[in-house]
């Protein structure tokens, strides 16, 4: 099951907010930085778990290559996480924004493979009595399916009715 779908955040009383732990550029590698990187990761874990958020976030660059052994690794390592990790791609997970001279650029099969490994790369889901928008911001300007789609789903989310308060991540 991919990670994205790791857990619910637990109902609250609406005037009391979601503690949520953001964590970023995990760069979880099988390279020659592995350990370096695995260590850090494991002492984000430890403070996040002793802070007990109700959520985590994580912003992207979850792999260093954005190859499926990574993201295995990195699936591995969170999941001593207590609280359910919710996480949207970043450069090193899918590539880089599509721009003159760029070789290592967005591909629909990068952000297929991340979707495969991690669920949906753009969602919403609620937390603590607040809507949360994750959104692949390496899409934006990019000219893939997945653009199209992405702003269908954007512009859906903010029109209409009311909704409580939003995070974007």
């Amino acid at each position: 099951m991919p990670l994205t779908l790791a857990g619910t955040v637990p109902a609250r009383d609406s005037l009391e907010p979601a503690r949520i732990a953001l964590v970023s550029d995990t760069h979880t590698t099988r390279g020659k930085e592995r350990a370096a990187y695995a260590d850090r990761l494991a002492q984000v874990i430890s403070a996040v778990n002793a802070a007990r958020p109700d959520l985590v976030l994580v912003s992207g660059d979850l792999t260093h290559g954005g190859v499926p052994e990574e993201a295995g690794d990195f699936q591995a390592q969170v999941s001593a996480l207590h609280a359910p990790v919710w996480v949207v791609p970043g450069n090193h997970d899918i590539g880089a924004k599509r721009l003159p001279g760029v070789a290592n650029a967005v591909t629909a099969a990068r952000v297929s493979r991340f979707e495969e490994a991690f669920g949906p790369s753009f969602w919403r889901r609620t937390a603590g009595g607040m809507r949360v928008l994750g959104l692949n911001s390496l899409l934006f300007g990019s000219g893939l399916p997945r653009e199209e789609d992405q702003w269908r789903f954007l512009e859906q989310e903010l029109t209409g009715p009311p909704v409580p308060p939003t995070l974007v991540v």
